[in-house]
């Protein structure tokens, strides 16, 4: 179906691929994570595992948290934006 639609409207299709499709949405909890270099504020087993998957995605897992849950410092400092907001991490 987006191949019949993408010629017809090919800006608002590459937008579509660009800000939605490949994208990644994160709870107030990840991204609370993400600003204090701390693992993520919960005990619940689905949203860790989708943390992590996350992470792995971001190209953060290491940076973050080790395999066993605990806070590591980053080897290095970059600025992240998120909801317009910049962080580093």
């Amino acid at each position: 179906m987006f191949a019949l639609i993408q010629p017809i409207v090919p800006v608002a299709s590459q937008a579509f691929l660009d800000y939605y499709y490949g994208s990644v949405s994160l709870t107030r909890l990840e991204v609370d994570a993400i600003r204090t270099k701390q693992p993520l504020n919960t005990t619940n087993k689905r949203e860790i595992a989708e943390w992590e998957e996350k992470m792995k995605r971001l190209g953060i897992t290491d940076e973050l948290v080790e395999a066993k849950g605990e806070a590591i410092s980053p080897s290095t400092t970059e600025k992240v934006t998120i909801n317009g907001n910049d962080t580093a991490h």
